[in-house]
């Protein structure tokens, strides 16, 4: 997602030209990913690897508009077609910023890394949830950081981080709180943030709350 300042057509084919080079179809392959879509601040579709679908807006109330809010979210899908075939995938928000003519800011790193920590927590959930046979119909999650100030002995780095976690499964929810707590014992990313910040995470399962704890942070 990209919360840009509306470019001049020759700016924005510029820009696409630019992305293209950068995130282009020949990197996709090498990083498993399989679709990229960009975003303005109107929920305008500006970039996507499939030129016919640009021009086009994502709902009020959807993740992309959750995104360009600066929250970072990610969920499971069935698949990318817009039938909703094809294998299982991961869908990623993230919001970031792409600088048009010198007038925007650059972009949002920190974002980024909170999302790769979302995401490996949640890959290994499918990973935990696949071993144990629990039915995941839905995963997503929801991460923000909170960068230490003032005296903080954290300070330059992240006090703490939020974590939500939203799964609905058949399966009983002691089921679901142990592949979750087993993602966070064996998400590399999960457990080096919270050697150095806290990880305060919440579960949600069906709707309900039926977890809350703390990593890391001492």
């Amino acid at each position: 997602m990209t919360t840009t300042t509306a470019p001049s057509p020759p700016e924005l084919q510029n820009l696409r030209l630019e992305i293209d080079g950068e995130i282009g179809k020949r990197y996709f392959a090498a990083n498993n990913v399989l679709k990229i879509k960009l975003f303005n601040r109107d929920l305008q579709l500006v970039f996507s690897d499939d030129r016919t679908m640009i021009g086009g807006h994502a709902v009020h109330g959807s993740n992309v508009e959750k995104a360009l809010a600066g929250r970072s979210l990610s969920k499971f899908e069935t698949g990318v077609r817009h039938d909703g075939s094809g294998s299982r995938t991961l869908e990623v928000y993230v919001p970031v910023r792409v600088g048009a003519g010198g007038t925007d800011a650059g972009r949002a790193p920190l974002r980024y890394f909170l999302a790769g920590v979302m995401m490996c927590h949640q890959v290994w959930c499918v990973k935990s949830a696949a071993v144990a046979d629990v039915r995941l119909e839905r995963l997503e999650g929801e991460i923000s950081g909170y960068v230490a100030q003032g005296d903080s002995p954290r300070k330059g780095g992240f006090e703490r981080a939020t974590f939500l976690v939203t799964v609905d499964s058949p399966s009983p929810s002691e089921e679901v709180k142990r592949i979750v707590a087993q993602a966070s014992d064996h998400c590399t990313a999960f457990v080096t943030f919270a050697r150095g910040a806290r990880i305060e995470l919440t579960l949600m399962h069906n709707g309900q709350k039926i977890d809350e704890r703390a990593y890391g942070g001492s």
